[in-house]
């Protein structure tokens, strides 16, 4: 898992730098293209979060039952993907049903949707698909694989796609239509994988294994699965949606650009969960709350101490992008955005675990419940804020359903199996944090550089070293122990 982990992290740089050039370079030149193209994708993923990706909740949830002693599945993959074609080809159809009679309903997000209906048609079947196979894929600790092809090869793609029609190389109408093409490579290169992980060969559908479950286990739990896939990741999706039909296309693409650079503080908290997922669905199976408990607690103070200093250091140095590109002004003229929206992920990387807790457990329904606290206030939030504050507003509402979302969850948790997980020490980070935060809000000399070269040094000496020093992190404290020491004892 060590090196999983490690190999993640060097993937994920690798998708940092790759985003980073794509949105300071590429995505910046034109605020319109960007929103329609971001507006498309999120649409597609947000109406295939309404049936077809609760199919992706099952690979995890039941690998360990399906699994036999031969290593084979028992025909897992092969339910998944057919159901999930499935509910994709009826959530297809009500769509196309719905812009059919837009005529009479009069919305305006089917409105946009219509005239790119077949591409958002193909993006929700290939949303579906593709996380299926991530979803499974991750039972076999391949996490970083996934990130790779996931997020390293489709940034990479868009970024060249978006590049030559900006270029007038190609039309927009091509480029937009390139986004279900991608996915699809993406879709084979994992399936390609799999198969040869799986001894060049799946196993079909095991009708005898698969019967006595399907209606009692299987369905109940793909419904709840609706909700389940429901986290940090939906917030940006819905906000896309709304701001590009309640402002327009270049405040979508302002705001897009903001969320991306927001969700670098994820980075660590993307590594460990995806590792830690098979590992509570084995201890909630097994009933083995310690297990979780440990995990819950030490990875919660770990992301929220790495969340919060990757936050500072994008804080301080985020005025040497206008130096880099100047098109990105516009956008970091609206860095606030960034603010709101890391103080929702701060609060989710806090909780850490909780919606796996939950989804692996026999109470896993909840989360039904919190999915929907979360659509309801995201879209309440977003409605009331965006008329009045635009691209701020959205961010408020991304920050502000993440904390509720995640509180609920939380507070369940501690009700039902008296886990919890704040303590001294979160409080401990959260306050360095905000000392040193508003510290580099007040810092303020006239030379640029210098300027810049402080507030580095005040993250270091008012987060970083009292954090390491005084032992705030269990994690942390693990390689101090196992990194820092050994060298600092050659001294």
């Amino acid at each position: 898992m060590q090196s999983q982990s490690v190999f993640h992290f060097f993937i994920s740089g690798l998708t940092l730098i790759v985003g980073a050039v794509n949105n300071l370079f590429i995505f910046s030149a034109d605020l319109d293209f960007k929103g329609l193209f971001d507006f498309l994708l999120t649409a597609a993923t947000v109406i295939a979060l309404l049936g077809g990706t609760g199919i992706g909740a099952l690979p995890l949830k039941f690998f360990p039952i399906f699994e036999t002693k031969d290593g084979k599945n028992n025909g897992l993959l092969s339910l998944c993907i057919v159901g999930g074609l499935s509910m994709s080809l009826a959530i297809i159809l009500i769509l196309h049903i719905l812009l059919y009679f837009n005529d009479h309903i009069g919305s305006k997000f089917l409105m946009t949707v219509a005239s790119h209906k077949w591409v958002v048609s193909f993006l929700i079947m290939l949303v579906v698909q593709n996380q299926i196979i991530v979803k499974y894929l991750h039972n076999y600790q391949k996490v970083s694989l996934t990130t790779f092809v996931t997020s390293f090869i489709f940034k990479l793609l868009t970024g060249l796609v978006f590049l030559l029609a900006i270029q007038k190389i190609i039309s927009i109408t091509f480029a937009l239509k390139s986004i279900p093409l991608i996915l699809l490579f993406e879709w084979l290169i994992m399936m390609y994988y799999l198969y040869r992980l799986n001894n060049n060969g799946f196993t079909w559908i095991d009708r005898q294994f698969l019967a006595p479950r399907f209606k009692t286990e299987i369905i109940p739990y793909a419904i709840a699965g609706i909700f389940m896939t429901i986290s940090y990741t939906i917030i940006d999706k819905i906000t896309l949606s709304m701001l590009g039909v309640l402002a327009g296309f270049k405040e979508n693409g302002i705001f897009a650009i903001n969320s991306y650079i927001a969700t670098l503080v994820l980075i660590p908290y993307i590594s460990i969960v995806a590792l830690y997922a098979p590992v509570i669905s084995k201890a909630m199976a097994n009933s083995d709350y310690e297990k979780v408990q440990e995990k819950y607690r030490k990875s919660s103070d770990f992301l929220l101490a790495f969340g919060i200093l990757i936050f500072l250091l994008i804080w301080a140095n985020i005025d040497l992008l206008p130096l880099i590109s100047k098109n990105i002004t516009e956008v970091i003229n609206h860095k606030y955005v960034i603010f709101f929206i890391a103080l929702g992920y701060f609060v989710n990387m806090t909780c850490s675990v909780n919606d796996h807790i939950i989804a692996y457990s026999k109470s896993y329904q909840f989360n039904i419940w919190a999915g929907i606290i979360l659509i309801v206030t995201d879209v309440l939030f977003n409605y009331l804020l965006i008329p009045i504050y635009g691209v701020y507003g959205a961010g408020i509402a991304a920050g502000l359903s993440l904390t509720i979302f995640n509180v609920v969850k939380s507070w369940f948790i501690f009700k039902k199996w008296k886990m919890n997980v704040l303590h001294e020490n979160t409080l401990w980070i959260f306050a360095l944090g905000a000392v040193t935060f508003i510290g580099l809000n007040f810092l303020n000399i006239g030379y640029f550089w210098g300027m810049l070269f402080l507030k580095n040094l005040l993250i270091l000496l008012v987060f970083l070293v009292p954090l390491i020093y005084f032992g705030r992190s269990e994690i942390l404290e693990e390689l101090k122990g196992k990194y820092l020491k050994p060298y600092l004892s050659k001294f």
